[in-house]
């Protein structure tokens, strides 16, 4: 699977025989078949010394994968704050979209790293940056049901109203997950519940089809009358599988190839948007 003696080193921190083989000519730049550098390990594990050494001698920090993500995707995803800033410092693109569209703030929404989202946004990351379905990060916060991200995505003044390539906007598909904190949040901030999607569907429509009635209750008071009416409602419905609208984008493995997984590499799950 074309992974090096220092791909190697750095997903176990081997740091002595990370130097060792850079000193004897090991390339930073080697990449396995599914398009990881040294770095890219490095990065998701948060081997930080290791990450440093590989900087010093020259590892691109904006390196791609064959999926198109950078050693700060995974740093992001996986929220690790020193090594985004270790990234950032070594000039990686905070808005670096992969072959689909995330960047790295999308992985932050999706896995609620409130604090590496704040690292990106202090360096400039779009914060309604769209993926190629038209996903927000506060698209996929919703999807998954981040609170914590939300709110902080909301604090930024993400648009409540952007809307993906079907039409919905992130009230429509929190009613599609029945999550009604994150809804309630929404609407505080202005969400619009009679917003169509692409098949003339509101929110309210959506949850009413998919059974769930706290949502349902929640969302018929201000689609009827004014937000003003609406409780603050803590419970969740329990989500369904089949949806209105699967997400169209997937975040899959990278280490996935026609020889096989490496094993080394083959820890990342897969993610559909």
């Amino acid at each position: 699977n074309g992974v090096t003696p220092l791909h190697v080193a750095s997903h176990y921190d081997n740091q002595n025989v990370a130097l060792l083989l850079l000193e004897k000519g090991a390339s930073p730049h080697a990449v396995a078949k599914n398009g990881h550098t040294p770095l890219h390990i490095a990065a998701k594990k948060n081997q930080m010394d290791i990450a440093t050494t590989l900087l010093e001698y020259g590892a691109k920090a904006n390196a791609e994968s064959k999926a198109g993500f950078t050693p700060l995707h995974l740093a992001a995803q996986e929220g690790h704050t020193d090594m985004a800033t270790l990234l950032i410092d070594h000039h990686a693109d905070v808005n670096h979209h992969s072959k689909n569209g995330l960047t790295p703030l999308h992985l932050c929404a999706q896995e609620d790293r409130v604090k590496v989202a704040q690292i990106l946004g202090k360096n400039n990351a779009t914060i309604d940056a769209v993926t190629k379905a038209g996903y927000t990060p506060l698209h996929i916060a919703r999807h998954f049901g981040q609170v914590a991200m939300v709110r902080w995505l909301l604090e930024q003044g993400a648009n409540v109203e952007s809307s993906t390539s079907l039409g919905y906007t992130p009230l429509h598909q929190a009613a599609q997950q029945g999550h009604c904190l994150v809804i309630t949040l929404l609407l505080q901030s202005r969400a619009k519940p009679d917003a169509l999607t692409n098949q003339g569907l509101t929110a309210l429509a959506i949850a009413n089809k998919l059974g769930y009635v706290t949502v349902v209750e929640t969302l018929k008071v201000v689609t009827e009358t004014t937000i003003t009416t609406t409780t603050t409602i803590t419970t969740e419905e329990k989500y369904r599988v089949v949806a209105p609208e699967a997400m169209q984008e997937t975040f899959m493995s990278d280490s996935e190839d026609d020889g096989g997984e490496d094993p080394m590499l083959s820890d990342q799950q897969q993610y559909r948007y």
